[in-house]
């Protein structure tokens, strides 16, 4: 019970606060640089980002999709032709994460964290938790 004798100190949460309130507003160090843009690199991630992409678009419910939406082959090549390097690599980003959904490991995990927190919040207040079986109603007929 460590831990339950510092939290009760109001010393702890003020020095966290003042601590947070510190780091907040801390500079980032980013720097900025001029980039040129006249010449197109094109790198590796470039054309790996393009080829998930194009994967992606070559998927027949993607083509029946789009196709409803009015889109043909030839204008979603154009578009895709015209971003740039940035937009794609967001593209792919958002691509991949359309093919993995579903899997529900990632919400799993997430609800146990959460009863983990739930359970370690109830042990350091001290506080319990009974269950007991409602009582039921028996009907006469």
């Amino acid at each position: 019970m460590f831990f339950k004798k510092i939290f009760e100190q109001k010393r702890v949460y003020i020095f966290m606060f003042v601590v947070g309130l510190i780091l907040g507003c801390l500079p980032i160090n980013a720097f900025a640089l001029p980039v040129s843009s006249s010449a197109k690199v094109i790198t590796a991630a470039y054309r790996a980002d393009q080829a998930a992409v194009s994967a992606f678009l070559e998927k027949e419910v993607v083509v029946e999709r789009l196709a409803k939406l009015g889109l043909s082959a030839d204008e979603i090549k154009a578009s895709l032709s015209t971003m740039d390097e940035h937009q794609l690599h967001q593209m792919a980003q958002k691509v991949e994460t359309l093919d993995k959904a579903g899997s529900g490991v990632g919400i799993a995990v997430i609800l146990l964290v959460i009863v983990l927190i739930a359970i370690l919040f109830l042990y350091m207040t001290d506080r319990k938790v009974k269950l007991h079986n409602p009582v039921t109603v028996e009907k006469n007929s």
